[in-house]
């Protein structure tokens, strides 16, 4: 993952294609899972290939189910809404926000919470949701004091283009 946090796509995608050669090996599903849920972040926010990322979030979602890791599915579940958002799939955005926001409770991940809430609140709104989408946006809110300072920034600056239209 460093080769991808510090720009080096490439590099990346190839450490992660042996990586995920190793584990399929070794049978080890949950680092596949991991590495296809990294590759299809790096092909839709880096390279906008969201066919290759939808692909690699179907595999790396279905083995997370195997290994009943929701907290790998609910992340998986979160950046396929960001693509969905991002297409103006509201409503497909939205039943994937819904279903991440549902695992991020059970698991009780507080920064998984604030960024799903305000990627949700984004797409009840171009639904014409507004009631809802302003209780995404107080919740979010809320948590917001005990999420380091990336996190209030990110979902602060969503809960704003929510605000605005």
């Amino acid at each position: 993952d460093l080769l991808y946090w510090n720009g080096e796509d490439d590099k990346a995608l190839a450490a992660w294609a042996e990586a995920e050669a190793l584990y399929k090996k070794e049978k080890d599903d949950l680092g596949r899972a991991n590495v296809l849920h990294s590759r299809g972040d790096l092909l839709y926010y880096r390279k906008g290939e969201d066919d290759k990322a939808l692909a690699a979030w179907a595999e790396a979602e279905a083995l997370y189910e195997k290994e009943k890791d929701d907290l790998g599915r609910a992340n998986v579940l979160r950046s396929r809404s960001d693509l969905l958002r991002d297409r103006a799939d509201w409503a497909g955005a939205r039943a994937c926000y819904e279903a991440a926001l549902h695992l991020y409770r059970q698991v009780q991940d507080s920064r998984g919470l604030c960024y799903t809430l305000s990627g949700l609140q984004l797409c009840l709104r171009r639904l014409g949701e507004e009631t809802r989408a302003e209780d995404c946006a107080r919740e979010a809110e809320a948590l917001l004091p005990n999420q380091p300072e990336y996190v209030q920034r990110y979902v602060r600056r969503r809960l704003e283009a929510g605000k605005r239209g």
